[in-house]
């Protein structure tokens, strides 16, 4: 490259060279494995959501024990999400979007000549993909579990939380799952945005939403907020609601409450109060619709 001073003589330029890395725009796609580590005797309770298997200890954890995956598997997991990230259509271009996925795992195999070790690691491999680029990625387990009423994020540092609608008693489990660094629950959490067709950024730090299956999400973005990072909360909600008789059983409510004539009686004196003292016991929620239900009912 040529340049000139103001005399019109030649000047060399030095050009500092750059590192081409810093402008790779393809991302790292390291897979997070939960692995529980526990003692038998610490287990009260265990269930399978999808592949992965949950254990419930005396202590108040939520352990998640996922199939794991070696050395030669993780390789080809960062490779096969690389190629899907440059050439994945978009989902809503798929009619069948899991099979589009394994169908992609076997031809890039077949090109790369790796099909016995696809082969061996098939099971964990289509776990993975399908968890982090269909699913909810290291939160997928949690958001599958039916038996999970909410999961809360405070710190990206701190373990995932979660209240179990069996085990009421704990408040709140621990999990073994953690982000963390800010980094990866800023991504997380934008990703998860995307699922339901919002966005969050800085100048909107915090973003209430609903996912496709109609759970309620609220985050908080980056530090304008909260400190000292982002925020999570989802509220999941069950596929059958409660109804007044499981009311009834759980012992939320007895028979007298539920009477149309007390609850005219009641709602007639004591107005909001009932409604506070039964959003106290089961919910606003369960106790609005289902007060509603017995009156309309009778």
């Amino acid at each position: 490259m040529k340049s000139y001073d103001r005399y019109g003589n030649n000047k060399k330029i030095k050009i500092r060279s750059t590192n081409p890395s810093k402008f790779n725009l393809i991302p790292n796609f390291d897979v997070i494995c939960h692995v529980a580590s526990y003692a038998e005797t610490d287990i009260i309770d265990s269930y399978k959501v999808g592949d992965a298997i949950v254990f419930i200890t005396r202590f108040g954890k939520y352990l998640i024990s996922e199939p794991v995956l070696n050395t030669e598997a993780h390789t080809v997991y960062s490779n096969m999400m690389q190629q899907l990230f440059l050439s994945m259509e978009p989902m809503m271009k798929n009619d069948d979007p899991v099979n589009y996925i394994e169908k992609h795992l076997w031809e890039e195999a077949h090109q790369q000549g790796i099909t016995e070790i696809v082969s061996k690691n098939f099971s964990q491999l289509r776990y993975y993909l399908i968890r982090d680029v269909l699913g909810y990625g290291i939160l997928d387990v949690l958001m599958k579990d039916k038996k999970l009423e909410e999961i809360t994020v405070e710190r990206f540092d701190r373990n995932v939380g979660v209240i179990h609608r069996q085990f009421s008693e704990f408040n709140i489990l621990d999990t073994n799952v953690v982000f963390g660094t800010v980094e990866l629950m800023n991504s997380y959490i934008q990703k998860l945005m995307q699922k339901t067709g919002n966005s969050v950024s800085s100048a909107t730090p915090i973003v209430n939403a609903m996912t496709p299956e109609g759970h309620r999400i609220i985050v908080t973005y980056e530090r304008e907020v909260s400190l000292p990072g982002p925020t999570l909360d989802i509220r999941k909600f069950a596929e059958d609601p409660y109804t007044i008789v499981h009311l009834l059983k759980c012992g939320a409510l007895n028979d007298l409450m539920i009477d149309f004539r007390t609850l005219e009686y009641l709602i007639s004196k004591c107005g909001n109060e009932i409604y506070k003292l039964c959003v106290y016991l089961i919910g606003m929620s369960s106790c609005l619709e289902q007060i509603h239900v017995t009156r309309v009912q009778n």
